[in-house]
């Protein structure tokens, strides 16, 4: 939920929807030229979340590398 906040506040915008979440998935609406913008400050809100949270613990940094995966499509299939 706090990256969810955190995608919220830093990117939702006229051009940025989020359209909808299931668990650890977002998904979001972005106009096409904003897309490669939207995908690094998405990984860096998701992950500064994590880090938020789980930032004290010594492995934390090291498993928060690679942790957040974008795809990009037309639709949700594409995406995937």
């Amino acid at each position: 939920m706090l990256a969810i906040a955190r995608v919220h506040n830093h990117l939702v915008g006229k051009d940025v929807h989020l359209i909808n979440f299931v668990h650890d998935e977002l998904v979001l609406e972005v106009a096409e030229d904003r897309v490669e913008d939207v995908t690094s400050q998405l990984i860096l809100a998701m992950t500064d979340a994590f880090l938020g949270l789980f930032g004290r613990f010594p492995v934390a940094n090291k498993m928060a590398q690679g942790l957040v995966e974008v795809g990009a499509g037309l639709n949700y299939a594409d995406a995937k």
